[in-house]
This record gives structure tokens, sequence and C-alpha cells, in this order.
């Protein structure tokens, strides 16, 4: 018969007995093992070395609270054996038991056994209990006693860590290392302090050490991931993160991670594909639900990044980065106001969340809340002064609010910060021309297009920065926009502008009417209507739909625009009163953009003027003069008939009329009439002015300068051109000051919207020309009365001929039928018959203006 092994082993001396259980032990067989533990324990159940080992056992199969009872047999046997206490406190703290292990431990070191690895393991029970100054004692203790215990080391320097002492804990892990360079874990933390410290390639080092001691660990290969991630190394932090995920298939964390890093390098497929999987295996990671909701929002698959969001929300309602991302996308989708209260509810819940102030202050753009807009623009911009996308942002509400030297710089600082912004270099060129910076503003949109030839709106801007230099190329910008968005609708109302001005006006307003259909709300378009023809009492679908695109949140420019138009259309039909109001408002709003009227300023131009251009000096004669007959100059106040002057003069075959060509009074504010070198000042003007003119026609007898504001010029154009004509048209004072009331004159005459203020600069006007009519002898200004002319229209036509030394032409009395361009005001009225409806037009509005009434004397 076979012995029976078993029973002859339970004979066996227990010393041998033992030894055997301890080599299967140490072999892996832990079956075997523990059998022969527990027949020692049979025999002897106090036996300390098989009570230790078997509870050191069931912790290695899985079973540590199963062997916590062996464990406690041992030390309470044998309570001076360090091991055995060692062993009994590690049991307690991997269990959880930390409180029950600082007790023991505790007690153990008041018996005596005060040693560097029980103090060690006193401090981590005390920082499991959250009892950080205490636990930081133990381990300064347990250095003191042992001054090269490296697990000392790292556990105070995680004490450090833990509490923000980055710099301190860097010290401590190092000092670890020194003991034992293979300490993965020392070398794993480290790297963590690092990056907190902003020492990315630091960090990167001391995780790839902790990689070369333990290339296992799953945990150090993700660290590494987020370090090469913070340094910019997407692709390697991208592989780091996947070979944590292949050693741990559970680690959701280096899922989400590759799911984010997927989405930063637009591998759009992969991401959804890694953050599905991730929620796959932990469906309530609400960091997960949020990273794919941006993933499927890059995918244009917004519905479904809605319902991530709320996934996301739904585990975690105080996620302001879900909120804020949600905000965002309600936003693109044109919900406004949702957009508002999900970004309001991400900042109630983290007010220093930026991407939150930016999406807030985009959807309160959108609503018109552009002064809060302004200021959400402007944290983001505090912590992140170097952001060129909100310094763009900023740009457009500030230019929204009429704040445009504000705008100005908002657009440089993002173009010093993204030098091919086109977006930012059109926006600045937009400032640039309401700022009448018409040469600076079209080479902003000239950078535009060359970073971005296929830019619509940039073409568009362009064409009318050109608009006063050049017609023919200003047009083809206007529709080659047009070819690249044929539903720009900011290029349909340029282009009707265009067509307005060659006076094709039932193609200009279809070409209105066309840009409504495509944006109702274009206030600006649906403006332009009145401003072609006569409005009448069946319009009334037109001053409806003026009166629902007032109650929006419009640009105090486009407000000034519309309620301007509204005022036309109610002077149209006779509601003379509801006319006013309505201009009244318009000039109000204009306010709030429009430069301010100094009249100090004005004065003390026109002193200048009178005193410097003296009858001695305008008579000259002048070295520098040029005899040319070719300029005729048209001047008086804006809206006194210039236009109409010009318009008749230019309908005679030898005549051409340049319109309102901005050179005399940049001349006059540059001339310097005390210098050395007058004469050749003057000789440079006449000679830069007729090459202007050849610009303009270079066959023409005669070409009309018609520049009302020349007024303030004629003794420097006398004295440059002593044989020019100029024609100077005078109207009724009232009817001429409110007309300029009732048109948009934007930046060009800051005195238009206020009556007091035109009554003054119209006294200033009065003066100067009572200069010139003693200064400048009578063959070479002709005082044209604007009532007389219509009264009596060959009459002061033949007379105006004559002047200018052109022959009798009956084509001139038929001036409305001539085919030009007229960019003016009056480019409807040009084109009508001579009527009288504009003479005595004030006295429908008497008790409005008061304060012009003076002028009447």
């Amino acid at each position: 018969m076979k012995p029976d092994n078993s029973s002859l082993q339970e004979h066996e001396p227990a010393t041998h007995l033992l030894a055997t259980a301890i080599s299967h032990h140490q072999a892996g067989q832990f079956a075997e093992a523990e059998r022969l533990y527990r027949v020692l324990l049979q025999k002897d159940p106090a036996h300390p070395d098989a009570n230790h080992n078997l509870g050191i056992l069931a912790g290695q199969v899985g079973h540590a609270e199963g062997g916590l009872p062996f464990l406690r047999n041992a030390v309470t046997t044998s309570p001076d054996r360090e091991h055995y206490a060692l062993s009994y406190s590690n049991a307690l703290l991997t269990l959880g038991k930390s409180e029950d292990a600082l007790h023991f431990l505790e007690s153990a070191i008041d018996r005596g056994l005060n040693t560097a690895a029980l103090r060690c393991n006193l401090g981590n029970a005390a920082r499991a209990l959250g009892q950080f100054d205490r636990a930081k004692n133990n381990f300064q203790a347990a250095l003191a006693l042992e001054p090269g215990h490296a697990l000392a080391h790292y556990n105070l320097a995680t004490i450090l860590q833990d509490t923000g002492d980055f710099e301190g804990a860097v010290a401590g892990f190092r000092h670890a290392l020194m003991q034992n360079p293979a300490f993965a874990e020392a070398h794993n933390n480290l790297g963590i302090c690092l990056q907190a410290l902003q020492r990315p390639d630091d960090a990167i080092a001391s995780f790839r050490d902790a990689l070369k001691a333990n290339d296992n660990d799953a945990d150090a290969h993700f660290n590494l991931g987020n370090a090469l991630d913070l340094a910019g190394q997407s692709e390697s932090a991208l592989a780091s993160y996947h070979k944590a995920f292949a050693l741990d298939p559970t680690h959701v964390e280096a899922l989400n991670r590759i799911g984010l890093i997927a989405l930063k390098l637009g591998r759009l497929d992969e991401s959804e594909r890694s953050l599905r999987q991730a929620l796959a295996l932990k469906p309530q990671v609400a960091d997960a639900h949020n990273n794919l909701g941006n993933t499927l929002h890059a995918l244009q698959r917004r519905e479904e990044a809605i319902a991530s969001y709320h996934g996301a929300i739904a585990l975690r309602p105080d996620y302001p980065e879900a909120l804020s991302n949600l905000g965002n996308i309600y936003f693109e989708q044109g919900d406004f106001h949702a957009a508002e209260q999900s970004c309001r509810q991400a900042l109630a819940i983290n007010p220093d969340l930026l991407q939150a102030h930016l999406n807030l202050a985009n959807a309160l753009q959108a609503l018109g809340a552009w002064d809060e807009a302004v200021a959400h623009y402007r944290v983001v911009l505090q912590q992140h002064p170097d952001f060129a996308d909100a310094h763009y942002n900023l740009g457009n509400v500030l230019q929204k609010l009429e704040r445009l030297d504000e705008a100005e710089a908002s657009y440089r600082q993002a173009l010093e910060f993204k030098p091919h912004f086109a977006y930012a270099h059109n926006n600045l060129g937009n400032v640039l021309r309401q700022l009448g910076r018409l040469n600076e503003a079209a080479q902003s949109y000239h950078h535009a297009i060359q970073l971005q030839p296929d830019y619509a709106e940039a073409h568009n801007n362009l064409g009318i920065a050109l608009q006063s230099f050049n017609l023919i190329e200003a047009e083809a910008h206007c529709r080659r926009a047009l070819e690249l968005n044929p539903r720009l609708t900011e290029a349909m109302v340029f282009l009707a502008d265009i067509l307005s001005n060659r006076g094709e006006f039932v193609d200009a307003e279809a070409w209105l009417h066309r840009a409504m259909q495509i944006n109702p709300a274009m206030s600006d378009a649906w403006a332009g209507i009145p401003t072609l023809r006569k409005m009448t009492e069946s319009d009334h679908q037109w001053i409806a739909r003026a009166q629902e695109l007032i109650k929006l949140p419009l640009p105090a420019r486009s407000m000034a625009y519309l309620r301007h138009a509204m005022g036309k259309y109610h002077d149209d039909i006779r509601q003379y009163e509801l006319a006013f109001i309505n201009h009244q408002t318009a000039n109000d709003a204009s306010k709030q953009y429009a430069p301010r009227y100094d009249r100090r300023q004005a004065e003390h131009l026109a002193d200048l003027v009178m005193a410097g251009f003296s009858k001695e000096f305008v008579d000259g004669p002048h070295s520098g003069a040029n005899a040319s007959t070719r300029p005729v100059f048209v001047v008086g106040m804006p809206r006194s008939g210039t236009s109409l002057a010009e318009q008749i003069i230019a309908a005679h075959p030898a005549a051409f009329g340049a319109g309102e060509l901005f050179f005399w009074e940049p001349a006059l504010h540059g001339f310097d009439l005390h210098g050395a070198n007058v004469e050749s000042q003057l000789a440079a003007l006449a000679g830069n002015f007729l090459s202007l003119l050849d610009k303009c026609s270079p066959e023409a007898q005669r070409v009309v300068d018609k520049m009302p504001t020349n007024f303030r010029c004629l003794g420097l154009i006398r004295a440059a051109f002593p044989h020019a004509k100029i024609i100077h048209m005078e109207r009724n004072p009232v009817d001429t000051c409110l007309s300029i009331y009732f048109q948009h004159f934007d930046a060009a005459h800051p005195y238009a919207n206020d009556l007091d203020n035109l009554a003054h600069q119209f006294r200033q006007y009065r003066r100067i020309m009572a200069h010139w009519r003693d200064v400048l002898p009578v063959q070479t200004l002709l005082h044209v009365p604007y009532e007389g002319l219509v009264e009596n229209q060959e009459h002061w036509t033949r007379i105006m001929l004559e002047f200018v030394d052109l022959p009798w032409d009956a084509r001139c009395l038929d001036f409305h039928l001539k085919e030009r361009t007229v960019g003016t005001a009056s480019k409807w009225q040009v084109r009508q018959k001579m009527n009288r409806t504009s003479v005595e037009r004030w006295r429908n509005y008497q008790q409005f203006v008061g304060p012009l009434l003076g002028l009447l004397d």
C-alpha cells in the first residue's frame, strides 16, 4: 500500500514542516503551502510564523480579509517582532482600515517598536484619515531614525504633493531616488509634480525613467501621455495612451484621452470610436460624454452632440464645461436665448471658466446686449491677452456700439497675434471706412483678399471703399463678391446703390427686395427703397415692415438709416409731424457714433480762412498759378442745389460732371501760406488737380467739381486757377438746413444732426461767403439762387453756361435725361423734371424748426 504523505507530514517536526511550507510558498504553490501552514496551526494554534505566513498568503491570493485574523494572532503572540507588526499594519491599510492601523501602530511604537518602516505605515494611516500634519510628522520621524529610508522620503514627498507644495515634493522624490534609483513610483510622482510646475520636458524625462524601472505600469504610460500632450507632442501622447490601454483594458481615462487627442488631430472617427468604447466600459463617466459631444459637434452631428452634453450634465449637474459647450451649440443653431441661459448656468458654477465667458459673449452679441458682451470678452482677454479671436469678436461688438477707435485697436490687437487673420483685416477695413480713412480701408481689404482670394465680403467692402475713386473697379469687386456668394445681401445693397447712382432705380429696388427676401431683418436694404422714388400711401407694407424692424436690436447707424427712410416716407405722403419725429430720432441715434461738432473750432477755421486769403493774396499774381479754364466749381451748403447745377452743366456735350472730388479741403489744411515755397505749392496743387480731372474725363472742355464744402477753399482755388469759374448755389437757409437734417451724413458733417449746430454752421458759411464776395472778382464767382433756378430754369441755365464759357445747348434744359453717375443724396431728384416741391418746404415743419428761423433775418 502507498503511504499517506499527509499523514506522515503530520508527524514531522514543526521546524521541518514550516520549512517545507515556506518552500512551497516561495515557489508559488500556494494551495500546498496553505495546507501545511494549517497542519502546523492544528498542532500549535499560536504558532507565530504559521499565522503570519498564512495571513500573507491569504492576501496574495485575494483573500486579505480572511488573512487578517492570522496576522493578528502573529502580532499577539510575538508583539516584539517588527515584520509581524509591519505585515499586520499593511493588511489593515490595504483593507482601508486606516483607523485600526493607526491605533495598532501607535501601540506598537509605544511598546518599543519605533522603527522607520512602522513610522512610515503610521504616517500612511494618518494620511488616509486626512490628518496630513500628523502624517508629515511621522514620515519625518522615520527619516530621523533612518535618513536613507527611501520609502519615508517618498511618503513625505506625497504629503507635500497632496498639499500643493510641488517644489518640496520634487526635492523629496529626488531624495527617495538617490536611495533607490529604480523606484518607479517615485519617478512617476516626480513627473506629476514637474508637470504641475510647468516643466514639461523634465516631467517627460521622469515618466520615461519610471517606465525604464517598470514598463508594465499603465498609469505611468498614461501620465507620460499627458505630459507629451501638454508639450504639443500629440502623436507621441496618443501612442502612450494606447500603451496604457493595452496594459489595462479597463483604463477608461486612457480611452477618454485617446478620444481627445484624436479630436485634436482631426481624426474624428477614431475619436468617436474611443469615446464610445470608454462609455461602454463605464457609462457613468461624465467627461467621456462631454468629449463625445465635442467630437460629434466637430462631425456636424449637432443633435447627437446635444444629447451627449445632456448625458454629461445628467451625471454631473454642476459640470460647467458641458453647460458651456451646450451653450455654444445652441448659439450655432441660432437659439441665442438658450445659449445665454446655458452659459450663465456654467458661470454660476465656475465664474472663472473662460470658454463660458466667450460663448456667453457671443450669444449676447447676437441678442444685441452689446455692452454686456464687451464685459465678458474683456474677462477672457484679461486672462489671455494674446487670444486673437477674442480681440476680433470684441472689435465686432465695439463697432456695433460705434466705438470705432476702440474697435480699430481691438482688430489691430487680433492681427498682432494672428497676422494672417483675413476676417480681422476685413473688419478693420470696415472701421477705417466708417472713420473716413478710405485709402487705409482699401489696403486692409486688399490684405484680406490676398490671404483669402474667395472672400466675398472683402471684395464687396473693397468695392465700397473704391466707390469714390474708381467706379468701374468698385462695381467689378461688387459683382465678384456676388459670384463668390450669390446670397451676400450686403453686396446686393451695394449693387443697388451703384445702379441707383446711374439712374437705374427699378433694377436697384429689385436688388434691395432680393436682399430682404434672403435676410428679412436687413434694415439697410429696406431703408434704401425710399431713396429710389417718391413713396405713396400704397407703400403701407413698406412702413409696416419698417416699424417691425426698428424693434430689433439694430446698431445705431442702421437705426439712423432706417429712421431717416421712415421720415422720408411720411414726408412723401405729407404726414409732416411723423416725418419730423422719425428724422429727429435718426439724428439722435447718429449722436452715438458721429464726431462731436466743435463750434469754437468751426469759428476758428472761418477766421483763419478769411485772415489768410486776403484780396491781395487771392489776386496775386502767382507764378505758380495755372491758366487752365477746364475746372468749374459748384459750391454752397450741402442740399443747396449743387447737384442740380452740376447736372444741368453736365448735360452739355462739352462738359463732364465729376461729382464731389475730395481734393481741396485736405489741400487747404496742408497749405503753408507763410512759407517760402508758396508758388511751388500752388503749381503742385494745380498740376495734381488737373491730373485728377484727366482721370475723370480726358476730353471734356469743362469738368465740374461739385464738392459743396469747397466754399472754404475758394481763395486757394482762385490763386491756383485764376481763370476757373465758381458757381455758388444759394438756397433758403431754413430749407437748406432742414434738408441737411433729413439726411444721414455720417461723419462728413458733424453739425448735421442738431438744429442749433446747423444754424451755427450756416452762419460760419455765411461769414466766409461774405468774405469771398468782397475778395473774388465778379468774373470768377457767380451766385445762383436755387429758387430762381427753379422758377426760371432757362434764364439761369443760360446765365450759368455763359458764365463757364459754353455755348447754349437746349439739352441742358432736359438735364434729367442725362445718363451719368450721381453719387449724392440728390441722385433721384436730379433725374426728375424741374419742380417747386422743395421751395419753401420748411413751412410744413415750422413748429419744429425754431433754432433755424433766426437764419431768415
